[in-house]
């Protein structure tokens, strides 16, 4: 959804977090019908307003703004000190960021299974202080 905005938001639409694949290529089924099989066939290549389309190495190089973030399971999300959202609201507010990278993914990967091992407080499972029946039928649904 970020690539088809670029040509028209410009530095408006940031990329936060790491760097992103997305999915610059669609597919079409093709049925054998003399069996039940189904051959999935890359077939043709997504492309913007501006023909940008080949961000096979992600949509850091392609994005005209982005913040380097981690994901921070120490908070919830949406909370203001989550690190992603932190960051979010600080290109918003136009404050100065690290610009996201490919390279950046994996140091901000080890980073955050550095933090992750060595957290203070349990993890707890989120849930509904009155579950309804999705929560009781559907584990994990909230």
């Amino acid at each position: 959804m970020i690539a088809a905005q670029i040509p028209y938001l410009h530095a408006n639409a940031a990329l936060i977090g790491t760097n992103t694949y997305g999915k610059p290529v669609g597919q079409i089924a093709l049925d054998r019908t003399q069996c039940d099989d189904r051959l999935r066939v890359i077939a043709f290549a997504l492309q913007n307003a501006n023909h940008q389309g080949a961000y096979y190495n992600g949509l850091a190089g392609t994005v005209e703004a982005s913040c380097q973030a981690d994901d921070d399971l120490t908070h919830p999300m949406g909370n203001p000190q989550e690190r992603s959202t932190r960051a979010a609201l600080d290109y918003l507010a136009g404050r100065s960021c690290t610009a996201v990278t490919a390279t950046a993914t994996s140091a901000l990967q080890s980073g955050q299974a550095a933090r992750v091992a060595t957290l203070r407080q349990p993890m707890e499972l989120l849930s509904p202080e009155r579950p309804g029946t999705i929560q009781r039928e559907v584990p994990g649904a909230f």
